[in-house]
């Protein structure tokens, strides 16, 4: 049987987390983000160029390094679910999630019979292809795998209280440059409206014992301190730095500029 989720060990005890952002088909990356001391890393099949065999790597190469291999999912589609979660993410995000009744229908996907609709298969990667006993890995899933509802439209903000209250919604994580857009501000994520708004949600997710994983594009030292230490401010520990695509754009621009400027 796989080791506890430090995610969720190290939230409870109030202890900073942190994570990054895997867009590209990169086990390597999730190698070296690990290796460099990232507690998870978020697998986006979203708006990642890949498809599930490459999920199932980079999990592979998470897991091997004992970070905690959270897949974003691409829509709501509950095969979806089934296929990360049976692939052995100990995390699912689920983008685009407005309202309670979508946030209910995806705690079902990810919860085996009584309680939900998840398909039960003795041999998948997350059992150990079979050699984990059946009902100790039961055990273990609902200690140890989690769902998070990505809140990222206006619908979701609105209807935030009732997402949060639903049963098996472990987190929320707040999608600051979807919502910038869709406000109006052209991925403006920095507005202090966007961030006002993002600022009260996570308060009242906190309030009722809800995780909250809030992102920071920075990628530079002063910039992420800064925002983590804001989010810490309003009771948020779980923070999901920059990504794969972020770290390179920015250290080539400023590699090309400074050599550019002599």
């Amino acid at each position: 049987m796989r080791g506890d989720n430090v995610v969720l060990k190290r939230k409870l005890q109030g202890q900073p987390v942190i994570g990054t952002w895997a867009q590209m088909k990169s086990p390597e990356f999730c190698e070296l983000a690990t290796r460099a001391g990232f507690d998870f890393i978020i697998i986006d099949m979203e708006h990642g160029s890949f498809g599930i065999e490459g999920a199932v790597e980079m999990i592979r190469a998470v897991d091997a390094n004992g970070g905690v291999p959270i897949v974003r999912v691409p829509d709501h589609t509950s095969t979806n679910i089934f296929k990360v979660l049976d692939a052995g993410a100990l995390g699912v995000l689920v983008p685009n999630v407005s309202t309670s009744d979508q946030a209910r229908s995806i705690v079902e996907a990810a919860s085996y019979g009584p309680k939900g609709k998840r398909g039960a298969c003795p041999c998948t990667r997350g059992t150990g292809h079979g050699v984990d006993d059946w009902r100790g890995y039961l055990g273990w899933t609902r200690e140890n795998v989690f769902v998070s509802a990505l809140i990222e439209t206006p619908e979701g903000v609105e209807n935030f209280d009732d997402i949060v209250s639903v049963p098996g919604i472990d987190f929320v994580t707040l999608g600051p440059f979807d919502l910038a857009q869709a406000l109006g501000y052209e991925g403006d994520y920095a507005h202090p409206d966007v961030q006002g708004r993002l600022e009260d949600l996570a308060g009242r997710a906190v309030a009722k014992g809800v995780g909250v994983m809030a992102a920071t594009f920075e990628s530079d030292s002063e910039g992420v301190r800064a925002d983590f230490d804001r989010w810490v401010g309003h009771g948020v520990n779980v923070v999901v730095i920059s990504s794969d695509r972020f770290f390179l754009a920015s250290g080539m621009k400023n590699l090309v500029g400074t050599v550019r400027a002599t």
